[in-house]
């Protein structure tokens, strides 16, 4: 895990698309796959269940003006009873938390409290280019955890671009903005699902 650079727009239906950028994906490096976001209401922690079933904690070490250094803390297999940030979940995730290094500070945020869930159904596309490894993903957000209600967030294309050095790539990322146009949001994915979130805090 490193640097990155990321992006967050809504256009429905998506009119940029990289391809127009010059950048060609394969599709070897084309996922499919549903990743489950814990809101515990700081953009230091991104905590996520990858495909429903990988627990992963990310940490921001350092922030570079719109680059963010991130380090991977944990990236393992679990199984929760119920993936809904209600108490039988969370006590899964800081029982699995306990049994590495460099937890306890995210143990602190999360032990004994109860978190909203956002479920992002994504199509992902990455390659490798000169400057670093960029990718672009489809995502449909859902807020779930909240009784029974599953409510839909709204359909967003995100672009990363990381592994590189923060001056290239904020420059290309600026590009690719600008051919965007419209409304883009430079975010990470906690400030990102924290901006959703109180969108629609009639919910919460």
């Amino acid at each position: 895990m490193g640097r990155e650079v990321r992006i967050f727009f809504q256009d429905t239906p998506m009119k940029f698309d990289l391809s127009q950028f010059g950048v060609k994906f394969s599709e070897h490096y084309t996922r499919d796959e549903a990743d489950y976001y814990y809101h515990l209401g700081s953009k230091k922690y991104g905590l996520k269940r990858r495909g429903g079933y990988k627990l992963e904690l990310k940490v921001l070490e350092k922030e570079e003006g719109k680059c963010g250094k991130w380090e991977k803390v944990i990236h393992t297999d679990t199984r929760s009873p119920k993936i809904n940030g209600r108490m039988e979940d969370m006590i899964d995730i800081a029982q699995t938390l306990k049994n590495f290094k460099n937890t306890q500070e995210v143990l602190k945020v999360i032990e004994g409290r109860e978190f909203l869930v956002v479920e992002a159904r994504k199509k992902r596309h990455q390659v490798f280019i000169k400057i670093g490894t960029i990718e672009q993903t489809d995502l449909e957000m859902f807020l779930i955890g909240v009784g029974d209600e599953r409510i839909h967030l709204g359909n967003f294309r995100s672009i990363c671009l990381e592994d590189g050095q923060p001056n290239e790539m904020i420059e290309y990322m600026e590009r690719i903005a600008k051919e965007v146009g419209g409304t883009v949001w430079w975010m990470s994915y906690p400030e990102f699902i924290s901006m959703l979130l109180s969108s629609h805090d009639k919910h919460l």
